[in-house]
């Protein structure tokens, strides 16, 4: 994430506010009504086509750049990720 390679080369954290801001931007990006981002209540969600690919974020209050990944439970996230289940 370009906010936190910025910040981490000021040896700054980002604040709470451009944080909010940089997620607002990835929240207004919208491909139609079937294929946008939402907030949730540990990540944010992708919906796609009427599916959900939800994606969490660790740590929720940014205090250190998080992980941000989905459970390979989930197909769309196996699809996401190029993974395929092996039997």
């Amino acid at each position: 994430m370009e906010l936190y390679s910025s910040k981490a080369l000021r040896g700054e954290s980002p604040t709470s506010s451009e944080i909010d801001e940089a997620l607002s931007i990835l929240l207004e990006r919208r491909s139609g009504e079937n294929c946008y981002f939402q907030r949730s209540t540990k990540g944010v969600d992708a919906k796609i086509e009427g599916k959900t690919l939800s994606f969490t974020l660790s740590p929720l209050d940014f205090s250190h750049k998080p992980k941000i990944y989905c459970q390979l439970t989930n197909e769309l996230c196996r699809e996401f990720l190029g993974k395929t289940s092996k039997k």
